[in-house]
């Protein structure tokens, strides 16, 4: 039984997380669509390969 509740509690926990980090970057208007465009961006973090190489000319897609 505490195996339950605790993967109640850590699901309730994933979700309230994700509700506030939309609410905090995006603000109330148009929240799910927010919401949806914040899930592929997670999604994409777990999907990704690698990323892009560059040849030897060209710069880091990434700018420090």
């Amino acid at each position: 039984m505490d195996f339950v509740r605790l993967a109640f509690w850590g699901a309730f926990f994933l979700l309230a997380t994700f509700a506030f980090t939309v609410l905090f970057e995006h603000g109330t208007s148009n929240y799910f669509d927010n919401a949806q465009k914040e899930k592929a961006h997670i999604l994409s973090w777990f999907t990704k390969t690698s990323p892009p190489s560059t040849t030897p000319g060209q710069s880091s897609p990434i700018q420090k």
